[in-house]
């Protein structure tokens, strides 16, 4: 919100739009920066979270300011602590992740992890 514009995978795109963008993060070429993505039109002006059928998706380009809104609208509710976050994100165990201390099981990601192939 403070600089309008947030990153975007780049598969998620419209080409054209895509085309328009000259400048990405090394080493992570995937996301683009896109203006004017915000949680309600995720891939730039003129897109929709609503008319995309993801309304019942996980929410994207959330700042802290909108979180603290969204909980002042619901009825008073906080964010959670930075210790109450970790603990839920691990299920209450011990460890770096949710399934243990290796980021990979089986050599697969169990995370939802962009491995940019």
């Amino acid at each position: 919100e403070t600089f309008g514009w947030s990153f975007v995978f780049d598969l998620a795109l419209d080409p054209e739009v895509a085309k328009t963008i000259t400048q990405a993060v090394q080493g992570a070429e995937w996301w683009l920066p896109v203006n004017g993505a915000w949680w309600k039109e995720p891939e730039g002006p003129g897109t929709s979270v609503f008319s995309t059928n993801r309304s019942d998706h996980p929410v994207v380009h959330v700042s802290w300011n909108d979180a603290v809104a969204y909980c002042a609208w619901r009825g008073g509710g906080r964010l959670p602590t930075e210790a109450e976050w970790e603990y839920a994100s691990r299920a209450g165990e011990p460890g770096l992740f949710p399934w243990g201390n290796n980021l990979t099981t089986d050599g697969e990601h169990r995370a939802n992890i962009w491995q940019g192939q």
